[in-house]
């Protein structure tokens, strides 16, 4: 029986198992409280398992056709991946500049994995946490490289165990976490309270809601104009003393992914303006304060430049 145009959405959608997720190393930090060190990791899918997820969902009834385009002087790849559905053909566009590595065969997988994303494919491990590892002797996967550690490049080689997600599903939103020890306290400032979740808060819950959402804005000194204008972006038609728990989740959305990109880019060793040049580049737009960021930024738009960072951290560890 031919899916319709929903339930092909829906099958794209479904999460990976587990063993089909990579994990990659993003930040390598000390463990203060048990020695030794600790990582920060983030999940991908291969371009295999975007294919083969499309062969299981629409069978032949898909096509990707690739465009090579000029990103700041830099060789990108743009992705148009099309679907049969509903008896037409639809087509949804991605890009992604090519890797350090196999640059073409890079930019080919980089862009398709990308306009997957555009259906669906994936697009909750953009909603995840970020995971802390403890570095070992014995692991699942495999970590070795240099690292920049407290601001200096370490050869780091060991083991860690893969996180598990046995608790997360396109509809989770209370995905498992962990975190270094040490770590533990800072670290969940920039995790969505239980407040921001729950949408049948009281009004107790809904003031620490609040004052969670001051405290993350109180990091960017911002103007009452600036202010409005963030609200107007997150569709909000109040003021935020008035807004609702649900309406707090939206602009909570909208600033936590500035709060991630700048504290773990500055957790790489890179300083403030660093870090806005290269968002500069990336938006290709003078950026000159945090809080430009605030309305432009998203939380895949923050993954990919932390990627990039620690790819171009891995590509300096020479220098």
């Amino acid at each position: 029986m031919e899916l319709s145009g929903k339930e092909i959405l829906k099958k794209l959608s479904e999460p990976f198992n587990e063993s089909d997720i990579g994990w990659r190393v993003q930040i390598v930090k000390r463990n203060i409280k048990y020695g030794g060190f600790s990582a920060l990791v983030c999940p991908y899918i291969q371009a295999r398992k975007v294919m083969d997820r499309l062969d299981d969902v629409c069978n032949a009834f898909w096509k990707s056709e690739y465009d090579q385009i000029d990103i700041n002087g830099e060789l990108a790849f743009q992705c148009s991946l099309s679907l049969f559905i509903d008896g037409q053909w639809i087509t949804r566009t991605d890009g992604s500049a090519t890797s350090d590595i196999e640059s073409v065969k890079g930019g080919y997988s980089g862009s398709l994995k990308r306009a997957a994303v555009q259906w669906g494919i994936g697009r909750y491990l953009y909603n995840l946490p970020k995971f802390w590892v403890d570095i070992k002797t014995q692991g699942e996967l495999s970590v070795f490289g240099k690292y920049k550690v407290e601001g200096t490049f370490q050869h780091i080689s060991g083991y860690f165990d893969r996180p598990k997600l046995n608790s997360i599903g396109t509809n989770s939103n209370q995905p498992v976490q962990t975190q270094p020890n040490n770590q533990s306290n800072q670290t969940n400032k920039q995790q969505p309270p239980k407040e921001l979740k729950d949408q049948n808060s009281n009004d107790a819950q809904r003031l620490k809601a609040l004052n969670f959402i001051k405290k993350e804005l109180n990091l960017f000194k911002l103007k009452d104009s600036h202010i409005n204008s963030l609200l107007q972006r997150a569709g909000l038609k109040t003021n935020l003393e008035a807004a609702s728990t649900e309406d707090l989740n939206k602009v909570f959305l909208i600033v936590n992914p500035v709060v991630l990109y700048m504290k773990n880019a500055r957790e790489m060793g890179y300083s403030n303006e660093e870090v806005l040049q290269f968002a500069s580049k990336k938006f290709r737009e003078p950026i000159s304060r945090p809080e430009n960021l605030l309305f432009k930024m998203d939380r895949p738009i923050c993954d990919e430049l932390l990627q990039e960072l620690y790819n171009q951290t891995q590509n300096n560890q020479t220098a």
